[in-house]
């Protein structure tokens, strides 16, 4: 047998990493560029040279008889070596703009707008979908005659998925009357079960490791059987997260021969044509090859996981080319040359050995390499879209007004919120009697159980004049389609503007056990140096967060404080630091109160809600983060005063980063954190199961990556906004992790300039203002502290200085709440920090 000699090591790189298989010179030489300057590169090559040529028992990669070739498993050591050498290769490579849709893709968010009316008939049509895990819909119709969905989906990720259909009666699975089995003939039954049903294959559109595809998406046809009321459909493929072999498996399979062992094959002989592989792709014949091929996942028992299913394909792939597969192997030779599979056999297993080190590096070492290098581990391995009849509803809101309408014209704007996407009318309005009522129509909106409704009137300067907040329930019948809500409008009384500035109007104290506002109170001189440090007695070390939880009217808070000699939470151990949270009333401090009397060696995080955006359910009310666990874990907080309830077990999400710097909730049900240390966001669907997040984005400059994220929260249209410290910018994403061009054509807002900018906190009022807490010169004095106010599009508005807070959260005409610096002797002897109210005051 043919032992292969050793590569050198740009072409072992290439040929080991999935998103590296590229086959036009000019992408693989800027990629061998990164790899020769790489600052390991080095060390890496020492590590392999120190082990020797491949033989049977040592050496970089383990010789293994195949019969008329050896199989080259890469050693543990060599896989070891992988992960730190290749994170700074590949976040590089993240970052090119010339790489973009070689080795890496970017997926936009649906940018918030008006859907049309729907036919009031049985039928209906939704236009848009957000995007998520690299998939893109289209329209999504339903024929009510013939009790028909269709919907439309292009797959840009390289990455082949399996569609699975699982339909439901009442929310239970039921084996579809009537079902005829889609499956490929001569593929085995173990590919679906009784209820959960294979649909088709989606093949890649977007460039296959540099392989130009079929940009044409595909369109998915579900017949509703008699005996259910909708239909889940299930995406499964090769990711990150529980692994399903009944829907993940066809999806595993043809990722790794198509798009990662026919490229790897294509690099070692004659050059493919993107014509004879999209032939390849389309090809009946060899799918079902394959699939008969893989139906060893569903049989070895040691597959329980993402891990060790990757480690049976590095071993077994080699040996499924050669000897299993005549069909491709036969077109391959024919197109590549007649020893081209021979050839390459011996390094197929090599994707799936380096994906599995990456895998086995997050669990030992939370490596970054999921969010930043590896698309494809970063997005879970299923996912699906539930559809029922009664899946869109036609929504009339009615903008009422109390006290008329004191105006000649004006213009409104109504945005509605329901599962992650946003629909937003606005047009002119002039009321020809003060008891008028103004009705605007959404069509087509998804009944997904609830939608928030915001709604707001300027005039023609566009100042605010009035706004309400509201919510509708959904429809439960399957006849009737149209939803109407009544909206109460409450008059504005302040905007903000250029020149607009804000003033202190009052100020936290503590007295006679009453916490209240202060009006009279001097302002607080202290700034970011007067915190920290050794002395007497307790003292400030650390201001986590500020959040407002906007329809109980309570504010919450968390920091840190050393020397106070409070006793761990949920045990008896006295701590140096402890961090702690509390909940106080907006207009009466003390009747809200809510406390605990222990601390936490790690930092807790509030999640808190805004109203009307989003259903009764998840999306609204508030979380605190518990640090106690391995997983940071979101627990519930009710909003009555009492102490917060610290000893409730269940867990409705885990985010993976243990050094989180923010988090915000999403009116949708989501929860989002983002880590200043690695560079990260995570969203979690809160859910009773205690679900773990998914890492959506990593550091790097271009559109969907962050660099030292500072804060997030979320706008009234429910667009994700991540402050940067790094890039000093606001980046916008979707619930989803897409990036949105929500300021003009880009998903930034370049923040005004400033010397040795800090940026401190970010939020979002009710009306959708961006407002930005920094300080400059290093903040030592006050006059270095500044708030910067920006319009819903990016542009700037304001700034005041003077504001010397560490955290900032925003309420209902413009009020600004501020977390400070100085400290003041509040409940139980606590030291803990003082907070001011802000006034916008032209």
């Amino acid at each position: 047998m043919a032992i292969p000699p050793p590569f050198q090591v740009p072409p072992l790189i290439a040929s080991a990493y999935p998103e590296l298989l590229l086959t036009t010179q000019q992408q693989m030489s800027i990629v061998a560029n990164y790899v020769s300057n790489a600052p390991g590169l080095e060390q890496f090559s020492n590590t392999i040279a120190s082990q020797g040529p491949p033989t049977p028992n040592s050496g970089w990669a383990r010789a293994v008889n195949l019969g008329t070739v050896s199989r080259l498993d890469l050693s543990t050591v060599t896989l070891g070596a992988f992960p730190a050498f290749l994170s700074p290769v590949l976040n590089s490579v993240m970052n090119d703009s010339q790489l973009q849709d070689f080795c890496w893709t970017v997926q936009d968010g649906v940018v918030p707008g008006p859907e049309p009316v729907a036919d009031p008939s049985d039928s209906w049509s939704l236009p848009q979908l957000e995007p998520q895990n690299g998939l893109e819909f289209g329209n999504v119709r339903f024929d009510g005659q013939l009790r028909s969905f269709s919907v439309v989906v292009a797959n840009k990720m390289p990455r082949h998925l399996g569609l699975y259909v699982e339909f439901l009666q009442a929310g239970l699975p039921v084996s579809p009357t009537g079902w005829t089995s889609k499956l490929p003939a001569g593929v085995p039954t173990t590919y679906e079960s009784v209820t959960v049903k294979f649909l088709a294959t989606l093949v890649p559109n977007t460039p296959v490791a540099g392989i130009a595809v079929s940009t044409v998406s595909k369109t998915l046809t579900i017949n509703l059987p008699d005996n259910a009321d909708s239909v889940k459909i299930i995406f499964g493929g090769i990711g990150n997260g529980q692994w399903i072999s009944q829907v993940d498996a066809a999806g595993v399979i043809l990722t790794f021969i198509l798009d990662y062992a026919v490229p790897m094959i294509a690099n070692s002989g004659k050059p493919i044509t993107p014509a004879w592989f999209q032939g390849l792709l389309n090809d009946g014949q060899v799918t079902a090859e394959i699939l008969t091929a893989g139906q060893f996942i569903f049989s070895d028992t040691g597959i329980t996981d993402v891990s060790s299913l990757l480690g049976a394909l590095a071993t077994k792939l080699p040996s499924i080319m050669l000897d299993d597969l005549p069909t491709l192997r036969g077109r391959i030779e024919k197109q590549a040359g007649t020893d081209a599979v021979q050839k390459a056999a011996p390094y197929l297993g090599w994707p799936a050995s380096t994906l599995q080190s990456l895998v086995n590096a997050q669990t030992a070492t939370s490596s970054e390499l999921f969010s930043t290098s590896s698309q494809i581990l970063g997005v879970p391995s299923t996912f699906g879209l539930t559809l029922a009849p009664s899946t869109a509803i036609d929504l009339e809101v009615e903008l009422q007004s109390d006290d008329g309408w004191p105006f000649p014209s004006a213009k409104y704007e109504v945005a509605i919120s329901y599962g992650g996407y946003t629909q937003q009318q606005s047009a002119a309005f002039a009321p020809t009697d003060s008891g008028d009522s103004l009705v605007v129509q959404f069509g087509s909106v998804r009944n997904t159980g609830g939608v928030g409704i915001a709604a707001q009137l300027f005039d023609g300067q566009q100042r605010l004049l009035a706004k309400g907040i509201g919510s509708a329930a959904g429809s439960t019948s399957p006849t009737d389609r149209v939803v109407k809500v009544p909206l109460s409008l409450e008059y504005a009384r302040v905007s903000v503007g250029k020149g607009t500035q804000f003033v202190r109007s009052a100020t936290l104290t503590y007295s006679g056990q009453q916490y209240q506002w202060d009006t009279g109170a001097p302002p607080p001189e202290a700034v970011r140096s007067s915190i920290g440090g050794v002395g007497p007695g307790t003292i400030l070390t650390r201001l986590v967060q500020l959040s407002l939880e906007q329809a109980s009217q309570t504010l919450g808070y968390v920091w840190c404080v050393s020397g106070s000699g409070l006793q761990s939470c949920g045990g008896t151990t006295p701590l140096q630091t402890a961090c702690l949270i509390q909940n106080i009333g907006e207009v009466n401090p003390s009747l809200q109160l809510k406390t605990i009397n222990c601390g936490f060696a790690q930092s807790p995080y509030l999640a808190y809600g805004r109203p009307g955006l989003g259903s009764s359910g998840e999306g609204v009310g508030g979380y605190f983060v518990d640090p106690r666990g391995a997983q940071p874990c979101l627990r519930r907080v009710t909003f009555q005063p009492g102490p917060f309830d610290l000893s409730q077990a269940t867990c409705y999400g885990q985010f993976r980063e243990s050094t989180i710097s923010a988090v915000a909730l999403h009116p949708s049900g989501y929860a989002m954190a983002v880590s200043f240390d690695n560079s990260r966001l995570e969203i979690v669907k809160l859910d009773a199961r205690a679900p773990v997040s998914q890492i959506m984005s990593g550091p790097g400059t271009r559109a969907g990556l962050i660099l030292q994220p500072v804060a997030v929260a979320v706008t009234p249209s429910g667009i994700v906004l991540v402050l940067e410290q790094g890039n000093a910018r606001v980046q916008a994403f979707d619930v989803c992790g897409n990036p949105v061009p929500l300021f003009g054509a880009e998903p930034f807002l370049m923040l005004e300039t400033a010397t040795n900018a800090q940026y401190q906190d970010l939020a979002v009022s009710p009306s959708g203002l961006i407002y930005v807490l920094a300080y400059q010169n290093g903040g030592n004095t006050v006059s270095d502290y500044f708030l910067n106010v920006y319009s819903a599009d990016g542009s700037f508005l304001t700034r005041t200085t003077g504001v010397n807070a560490a955290k900032i959260a925003v309420g209902m005409s413009e009020t600004v709440y501020t977390l400070n610096y100085a400290s003041i002797t509040g409940y139980a002897g606590h030291t803990e920090p003082s907070l001011s109210v802000w006034l916008p005051s032209i």
